[in-house]
């Protein structure tokens, strides 16, 4: 399993392209617009990778926690 940590702490975007040249499949979810009561925000991203923990949020909660299963599922 990778850590975070030794990928780019000061960019989402790069740790995503870090993750993809070491050819790791990768689910980017992004938040493209949002309603007033939705927990996330337009530009909220959230990465899914196998051997890593996600980073990043898309609001947080059972949306994002069945969204985080799915994608583990589909990599």
């Amino acid at each position: 399993m990778f850590e975070l940590t030794s990928f780019p702490a000061n960019s989402f975007w790069e740790t995503a392209t870090s993750l993809l040249e070491k050819r790791q499949k990768v689910f980017l979810a992004l938040v493209a617009e949002h309603t007033q009561h939705s927990p996330g925000t337009t530009g909220a991203k959230l990465l899914v990778a196998k051997e890593c923990d996600p980073l990043g949020t898309i609001g947080g909660g059972i949306m994002e926690y069945n969204l985080v299963k799915r994608a583990e599922g589909i990599l």
